[in-house]
């Protein structure tokens, strides 16, 4: 009964424990899945149910950053608990500059991860200390759509990503964080965040925060979040983000579920955290492919409110802010387009903030210098800037729709912008205030607006010609006229510019503005008519308008600029010092011209029609050409088929100009002709270019061309006589400006005298051999030629001067014939090949080395065939052998030659060393030796050096009875004595060393046990043991200090005892003839105070793997039972050799709380409690 109530007591326990802890599960495993990794920590986690927060923490092996990548091979489990995600619980250092101490990498040769994690509906989600990188699908990193590192999918009551020390570092993803909203493509549920809050992270940056990932998309993507928290209000809660940011808190045309509240402070937008984009290769970033998007679908009122803070950030892309009503927003203390140091430019990419149909209260700037707002380096192309767009842009439909009527602008800092600082676009025909500067002088200015409106004066930038106002000058107000003024010293030399302010609402700047006409019409000069530039411009604010040239000098002083010749024309328009510059309209010379450099003039000729063409003609808008008789014949450009006459072209430009071109006379001509019936021909000597051809008569019309052919049909001379040239035969090609065609020769020939000829058809060759001078060509005749001369090609030396070469080496040679007359002829290339000698294998041999002081030495090749004799020769060059086998040789080195059936003697290649064998000895005192210990024999001979002679050696080891006793060169495992080694080579010689070793025994004492104190709940049979029992020991047990007979032996130090409160016991240890002093056991009996662990860690790094209970082994009739929250067993044991290592059926346990009972054994209570695993 007792037995029941204590089982009972132990399951309500569990029930309850279960309960009221939340779960820590630690990753000790850097693979994609399997025990100790992250996969199974959130599954594991997911398990454990969503009563309280679990804790996923780390603690991967070794510190490379290897060894804390966790590579995701596929989509990891849905996050369905409450949950923290902690890399920085990963002992070591961090890997980025905010802290990040684990990798998880989401690309793999298999597969790419869509999703890493993703968090379903839960109340909280933490994730902090992990460096993400390669989400991305398709053909990423450049190419593709991108994975989404954390996808919110579904209602979340708190999300934090980063805090300070501990933020994360994500990039080459497509998201970072995305929520997924209604209108998704996977058509998953919608999310809903009651509050989001992100600090401390790099996001789109590398771990150092400098490097811009290559992958330039990371985005952020925050539908229906409703508390928002980027940042903080310390520097180190500041987030560094290169990318996208979006939040928009309802769907399309759908009200606000619930008020919009948001705060962005102390970050850094499209830059690296040094505030610079290094590596970037976008100098000035597209508006529409990165910004910080905050709002909704325009043209609807909602009915809750939003209210923001946008504060201390570094932007270096659009702030857009779009279709938020009852909106109360304050940007304050930004900058943009600029590190806040304002010496790193970081170029926003069209407007820095964009108001897009928002209704509400919106503050930029504040109440001094402080809260203002930096706008630098808004970059776009000047031809693009158009009356709608600026620094700061606002869009507003008309009455229907009272948007923006609560936008005001203070104490801001505009410079070096290329668009102008702030515009209100609307379609009413006013815009809701305006400000003028009427008068400016060194202490006054003054001007309109409307009545009681706040005025700010600033002045204007020098640095750039944008003209834009920079630096707060001062505040005034209007009376009730509107009339505004200001008196003051002014600085010289700046401009000064206003903005208004009434009822929150501020107005355009008096900056002077330059924009562009959809109308431009530009008329360009044409003869004596200028050119002009109409309708091009749209200028305000200004006093004073100039047209200037290229030279600078004024040529207009009105909007439209008329009558100019051609050039490049730029607008000048000032007003007090602020002065703007249009870029530059082309007037282009429309003048009518002609091009003849390509005419081509063909006059009519045998029968066929003449032409006029490749006359060409530039700003014609009529073509026309008229004959003698002043008649209109085409309108086209070039003419055929024309009779012979004169021809005229006139051309008519835009404007009405005429230029003429003419006339062109064409006259009707015949075709060439050829007399060849009397040429004048002069012979050439052979190989010579001497021979001519005259007196060949042509005539024909206009330019007469001539072109000599000869029998391969090549061009050899342009001219009517023909000259310098071999023989051969020989055409003349005639034309003429006729269309008749060309006209043709006969084949005319110049002969050729004094002819060698080089017959080589019978030509026989004899090889050389032996390296000897003996080879010979033959049989080449030459009739016609005296003289020769054979040449040696390898070196161009004369080898013979007679038709037939003999005696000659190998090689290659050429004949050259000639005569008295000049001639000469050169023959083909003969080779002269030399029998080539033997080439001789590497042939096996044997030396057998001379004894030490003998003249014995042998050597013994083994030859084949081609060796038909053979010399042998010591290093003196004196014969020692004429066979295969010379032997009684003195040490030294000997060489062979060979001769082979051609009788050709060639020495063979490798030398033969016969060396001298030293003697055999041994080396005195070369030994290692030790003595026996205890007559265990341990003593031993070893590390004995040999000398001289051949190896292998032979060893044998004799004892004093002269028994063979060992073969090898150490003795050991011996006791005390005398030891003889003989040693023999493999040399032949016949010599053995010997020498004799002598070994002496020692006794020595050795340590007294040390036993474990026994501790007993009440007398009985016990287990005494020795601690720490040494291998090869033996112990005994006595039950005096003095008795003689031991009463038990046993090599493992444990002896079964009768325990009686007046028991008394020794141990001894002995060693072979050696025996130590006695210790005596300490035995207690009475219940003991057993250590008990309440947790363990059995992960396998060799530290705390085992639940081990002190004390335990003075209890072997000890049983342990082990139970889980539910009750279940998973662990018995009588007696507790072998402790509990966290594992059931050979399966590891869960991380998690479980209970143990622990009986000792008769007359003992038992022992319960809580025991914790964690992994």
């Amino acid at each position: 009964m007792t037995g029941r109530r204590v089982l009972l007591f132990i399951t309500i326990f569990l029930f309850i424990s279960f309960k009221s802890f939340s779960a820590v599960f630690t990753v000790t495993s850097n693979a994609d899945s399997g025990p100790g990794t992250l996969r199974e920590a959130l599954t594991l986690a997911a398990a454990n149910g969503s009563a309280e927060k679990d804790y996923i923490y780390f603690n991967l092996p070794n510190l490379t950053v290897a060894d804390r990548t966790i590579s995701i091979k596929t989509d990891l489990p849905e996050i369905t608990s409450d949950i923290v995600i902690d890399g920085s619980t990963q002992p070591g250092p961090p890997l980025s500059i905010n802290g990040a101490k684990v990798v998880i990498n989401g690309f793999n040769e298999q597969a790419r991860i869509r999703f890493c994690f993703i968090v379903g509906t839960v109340n909280t989600f933490e994730l902090y200390g992990i460096v993400a990188k390669n989400f991305f699908v398709a053909d990423g990193p450049q190419g593709g759509y991108g994975g989404i590192f954390v996808s919110l999918q579904g209602k979340i009551g708190h999300v934090i990503i980063g805090a300070p020390g501990k933020g994360n570092d994500i990039y080459n993803v497509g998201w970072a964080v995305e929520g997924m909203g209604e209108d998704n493509s996977l058509n998953l549920p919608t999310c809903r965040v009651q509050t989001f809050e992100m600090k401390n992270n790099l996001i789109g940056i590398g771990e150092d925060g400098i490097k811009i990932g290559a992958y330039k998309q990371s985005i952020i993507g925050l539908p229906f979040t409703f508390n928002v928290i980027i940042g903080g209000d310390n520097k180190n809660e500041g987030n560094t983000i290169f990318d996208l940011v979006s939040l928009v808190p309802a769907a399309a045309h759908q009200d606000l579920e619930q008020d919009f509240n948001f705060k962005i402070k102390n970050n850094i937008f499209s830059a690296n955290s040094q505030q610079q984009r290094t590596n970037d290769p976008y100098i000035d970033i597209d508006r529409n492919d990165q910004a910080f998007v905050m709002g909704v679908e325009p043209l609807l009122h909602y009915s809750k409110k939003s209210t923001g803070e946008v504060l201390d950030n570094v932007f270096g892309y659009t702030l857009f802010v779009s279709g938020l009503t009852n909106l109360n927003l304050n940007i304050q203390h930004n900058f943009f387009g600029t590190s806040t140091d304002q010496k790193n430019k970081i170029p926003v990419g069209g407007e820095a903030i964009t108001f897009y149909y928002t209704e509400g209260n919106i503050l930029v700037g504040g109440p001094d210098n402080s809260k203002g707002n930096v706008f630098t380096n808004c970059v776009q192309d000047q031809r693009a800037i158009d009356y709608e767009e600026a620094v700061v842009n606002t869009a507003v439909s008309g009455p229907d729709f009272n948007y923006l009527n609560h936008v005001e602008l203070s104490h801001n800092s505009f410079y070096c912008n290329n668009n102008p600082a702030y515009t209100i676009q609307t379609v009413l025909e006013k815009k809701p205030i305006s400000v003028s500067v009427d008068q400016l002088s060194a202490t006054n200015v003054n001007g309109i607006t409307k009545p009681n409106a706040r005025v700010e004066l600033f002045y204007t930038d020098k640095e750039c010609d944008q003209c834009q106002p920079k630096t707060y000058v001062a505040t005034t107000y209007a009376d009730a006229a509107g009339k505004w003024t200001y008196n003051g010293s002014l600085l010289p030399g700046y401009g000064v510019m206003a903005g208004a302010t009434l009822n929150n609402i501020s107005s355009e700047f008096t900056d002077t503005r330059i924009l562009f006409s959809n109308t431009v019409v530009i008329t360009h000069q044409e003869c004596d008519m200028g050119g002009s530039i109409k309708n091009a411009l749209v200028v305000t604010n200004a006093k004073k308008l100039e047209w200037l040239n290229e030279n600078g000098d004024v040529v207009g002083t009105k909007i439209d600029l008329e009558n100019v010749p051609a050039g490049k024309y730029r607008l000048r328009a000032e007003q007090f010092g602020c002065v703007k510059y249009s870029p530059y309209f082309l007037v282009e010379d429309h003048t009518p011209k002609f091009f003849d450099f390509e005419k081509k003039v063909i006059q009519p000729s045998c029968g066929n029609g003449g032409a006029i063409t490749n006359l060409y003609t530039s700003f014609a808008d009529k073509t026309e050409w008229f004959n003698g008789k002043n008649e209109v014949i085409s309108n086209q450009q070039d003419l055929y088929n024309l009779a012979e006459g004169s021809y005229t072209l006139r051309i008519t430009g835009p404007r009405g100009c005429v230029k003429t071109y003419g006339p062109v006379v064409l006259k009707n001509t015949t075709g060439p002709t050829i007399d060849q019936l009397h040429p004048n021909k002069q012979s050439t000597s052979c190989g010579q270019s001497t021979g001519s051809i005259k007196n060949i008569i042509v005539t024909g019309t206009g330019n007469i061309k001539y072109s000599w052919l000869n029998s391969q049909h090549q061009e050899v001379a342009t001219t009517n006589d023909l000259t310098g040239q071999p023989a051969g035969m020989y055409t003349l090609k005639v034309t003429d400006d006729s269309q008749c065609g060309p006209v043709y020769s006969s084949e005319i020939e110049i002969p050729e005298i004094n002819v060698i000829t080089l017959d080589e058809n019978n030509v026989t060759k004899g090889q050389a051999t032996c390296n000897q001078n003996n080879g010979f060509i033959k049989g080449i005749t030459a009739p016609g030629a005296t003289h020769y001369q054979w040449v040696n090609l390898a070196d161009n030396s004369t080898a013979g001067s007679t038709i037939n070469l003999p005696s000659a080496a190998a090689g290659s040679y050429r004949l050259t014939v000639s005569n008295d007359f000049g001639c000469s002829k050169i023959s083909g290339i003969y080779t002269i090949d030399a029998t080539p000698p033997t080439v001789y294998p590497n042939y096996n041999a044997n030396i057998i080395n001379s004894c030490a002081g003998q003249n014995n030495g042998t050597i013994t090749i083994i030859t084949d065939n081609p060796v038909k004799t053979m010399r042998w020769v010591d290093a003196n060059d004196q014969p020692v052998g004429t066979d295969a086998n010379p032997h009684g040789l003195k040490p030294g080195t000997y060489k062979v030659y060979f001769t082979d059936a051609n009788g050709c003697e060639t020495l063979y290649p490798h030398d033969f060393t016969v060396n001298e064998i030293a003697p055999l000895q041994i080396v005195p005192n070369s030994e290692s030796q030790t003595n026996d210990q205890c007559g265990l024999n341990t003593a031993s001979i070893k590390n004995i050096q040999i000398t001289g002679g051949t190896q292998p050696y032979t060893y044998l080891w004799l004892n004093e009875a002269g028994d063979h006793i060992k073969t090898s060169q150490d003795l050991s495992g011996i006791g005390a004595g005398a030891y003889t080694l003989q040693v023999q080579d493999a040399s032949g010689c016949g010599v053995m060393a010997s020498r004799i070793y002598t070994v002496l025994n020692e006794n020595s004492s050795i340590d007294a046990p040390i036993i474990a104190p026994l501790q007993l709940c009440a007398p009985g049979e016990a287990l005494l043991s020795v601690s720490s029992p040494s291998a090869g020991n033996t112990y005994r047990l006595y039950d005096s200090q003095t008795s003689t007979q031991y009463q038990d032996e046993q090599t493992n130090g444990i002896f079964k005892i009768k325990a009686n409160p007046n028991s008394t016991y020794y141990i001894s240890k002995v060693s072979g003839q050696c025996e130590s002093e006695r210790t005596q056991a300490q035995i207690t009996i009475s219940l003991s105070a057993i250590d008990i662990p309440n947790a363990f860690t059995p992960n396998g790094d060799g530290k705390n793997d085992y639940w081990k209970i002190n004390n335990a082994q003075n209890y072997p009739q000890a049983i342990v039972q082990i139970f889980t929250r539910y009750g279940q067993k998973v662990f018995e044991s009588k007696g507790y050799s072998v402790p509990f290592d966290g594992t059931y059926n050979g399966t590891k346990l869960p991380s998690g709380v479980y209970y143990y009972i622990l009986n000792l054994g008769k007359s003992c209570n038992l022992l319960s409690g809580s025991l914790s695993i964690i992994r």
